[in-house]
């Protein structure tokens, strides 16, 4: 899939209740992430440090940040980017 491809899939979701990790330890963020329904939830590179989790990308700005980069056409590139799906 190239990047016009992924971007134009992409949808605003919230995480809410979500769990991302492993049944022994995860984590439970709140707010609104880049969602691929192929690839999972856009990560770039938010990892808990203390149990080695990957998380999405949740920005401060939360659903209007989210909408901009979309409108804008997207990263400028997906191939650094961790997909991530939840545990439910």
């Amino acid at each position: 899939m190239n990047r016009e491809e992924i971007t134009n899939q992409l949808q605003i979701k919230k995480v809410n209740g979500l769990k991302f990790g492993t049944n022994k330890a995860y984590c439970k963020p709140n707010g609104y992430a880049l969602y691929h329904a192929e690839l999972g939830f856009v990560g770039l590179g938010n990892r808990n440090k203390e149990y080695n989790i990957d998380l999405p990308y949740l920005p401060c700005g939360g659903r209007k940040v989210l909408k901009d980069i979309i409108q804008a056409g997207g990263l400028t590139d997906y191939n650094e980017v961790v997909w991530i799906k939840p545990l439910n």
